[in-house]
């Protein structure tokens, strides 16, 4: 088995990094691109790799034969690297595709297990495909209805696309043989026309015609990332990055619950496993959630639902810092905003429901709020009575979308009375695990806080000092992730992607 890298890019969107080395020398986390290729097919036991280069051609040869001494590269250079893509880079290694070949583009990082996989099926060639993914610049495929693939294009709309394509390929020597004889026979018609292609172009057409016979190969859950800018390369950098390696040995876990384990009364697909795999190891298990309107006793009951094992002792919500904060105000006389398990909680620990001359007006994820609830907390407002929140989440995730949260609610109030809450609990102040992290005697750099929501997940990871997983599976997003300031230290599709990084 051949392995052909296409690493002629300049990577002008990341400059000043590329203005003396080509894209494939960026780094992720201390290693360039080409290095995660090469690492990765060395780990598979494919020794024949050729790079095609370009831009500065002589770095990737002064890097591939220093760091692999012990490797016989062949180099194919693309002299018009400047007026082509990377279809030309392949014409240019044409002579190459005289075998089985694996096919990469030199800007994508991606687990070494990706290559096993695709050496593993050997029947067909093969597409690495994240299925059910769908980023906007990225190839996505289609499938016909024998499951093979009929096209791949970055055109192709998120509704119709089976997954993103993550530009890595395994070709049998037949449809190699076929993709050289297309080149050729393109570029020495029309090179001005087909030089400045992508390969992908001819793949497409191939596929659409039956010349070649692929199908996807699911790498869903294992990394990759295209870098082609700045803000790509600081999502590599989350993606990749080496607090990865030691996440089972942390002590403490500190996991949101809606979005991340679980949406509603479903659990999100993996999380099972993960909770297994914390559970064998014997790591303290906490969930933060800033969702008031259940109880802890309501937690341990959704939790055991699943099959889970969880206690009252492993729940950490805003109320237990909201009933010390009133405590410590002298504050036993209040009106709540609040479910009726919530409230007759509140009554146990010694406060009184006065809907007449409360001390104070407490909001929390009241799903069972009245207009008269609204009114009469709107009412003591306006006479300047103290106001607070348990958290500050505008919208709760379910099975069924987003739904409003105590965030809509306190900006309904501030609308109608012009106030806003002395004080808000919950996510991200780090009270919510800081006391944990003490009464365990466990430093902070020993945990690890795991959420969907940028804002209180991952500025609780933040504030407290413990590593931040960012999934995907909730509310955030990448396109979030890119415009945001707050940003995880690793960022994952979901819990489930975690266990091998457990084990």
């Amino acid at each position: 088995m051949k392995a052909i890298i296409l690493a002629a890019g300049q990577g002008t969107r990341l400059r000043p990094l590329t203005d003396d080395i080509p894209k494939a020398l960026v780094e992720v986390h201390g290693k360039p691109i080409l290095g995660w290729q090469i690492d990765a097919l060395l780990q598979h036991h494919v020794t024949s790799i050729v790079l095609c280069t370009g831009y500065r051609s002589e770095c990737i040869v002064e890097y591939c034969t220093r760091r692999y001494p012990d490797v016989a590269f062949s180099f194919e250079k693309n002299e018009k690297f400047q007026t082509t893509n990377n279809a030309y880079s392949l014409y240019c290694a044409r002579k190459h595709l005289d075998e089985d070949v694996l096919l990469m583009n030199g800007d994508v990082v991606f687990d070494g297990q990706i290559i096993g996989g695709l050496l593993a099926e050997t029947d067909e060639s093969l597409f690495a495909v994240d299925v059910g993914r769908s980023i906007g610049e990225s190839m996505k495929v289609t499938l016909d209805l024998s499951g093979r693939i009929n096209g791949i294009a970055k055109t192709i709309g998120c509704d119709a696309a089976y997954g993103c394509s993550i530009d890595v390929y395994k070709f049998l020597k037949c449809d190699a043989q076929v993709i050289a004889q297309t080149l050729t026979e393109k570029m020495e018609h029309d090179e001005k026309r087909w030089g400045n292609q992508w390969t992908e172009v001819f793949l497409h057409d191939l596929c659409m015609r039956k010349a070649m016979l692929a199908r996807p190969h699911d790498i869903a859950g294992l990394r990759w990332w295209e870098v082609d800018d700045h803000e790509d390369l600081r999502i590599a950098q989350m993606i990749f990055h080496p607090g990865i390696a030691d996440l089972g040995e942390k002590k403490c876990y500190f996991l949101d619950g809606d979005g991340t384990l679980y949406t509603g009364n479903t659990l999100i697909p993996g999380a099972r496993e993960f909770w297994g795999a914390l559970t064998s190891l014997g790591r303290e298990i906490y969930v933060v959630s800033n969702n008031t309107s259940k109880t802890p006793p309501d937690y341990v009951h959704k939790f055991l639902s699943f099959g889970l094992p969880m206690d009252e002792d492993h729940i950490l919500l805003p109320m237990d810092a909201l009933v010390a904060f009133l405590q410590k105000e002298g504050i036993s006389r209040i009106y709540p905003l609040a479910t009726a398990r919530v409230t007759e909680r509140m009554q146990q620990r010694g406060f009184v429901v006065d809907a007449r001359s409360p001390q104070a007006i407490i909001t929390t994820y009241d799903t069972e709020l009245t207009y008269e609830k609204l009114r009469t907390a709107a009412a003591h407002l306006h006479t300047g009575v103290r106001y607070f929140a348990t958290h500050a989440d505008l919208v709760c995730p379910t099975e069924f979308g987003p739904v409003p949260d105590i965030g809509t609610l306190t900006t309904m109030l501030e609308m109608t009375t012009g106030r806003r809450p002395e004080r808000i609990f919950g996510k991200p102040s780090p009270e919510m695990i800081l006391p944990t992290l003490e009464k365990k005697h466990v430093a902070p750099s020993e945990a690890v806080t795991i959420g969907d929501r940028l804002s209180t997940d991952i500025g609780l990871g933040k504030a407290s000092g413990t590593l931040s997983i960012l999934v995907l599976s909730g509310e955030a997003t990448e396109d979030d992730v890119r415009n945001s300031e707050v940003k995880p230290d690793i960022l994952t599709r979901n819990v489930g992607c975690l266990v091998p990084s457990l084990m």
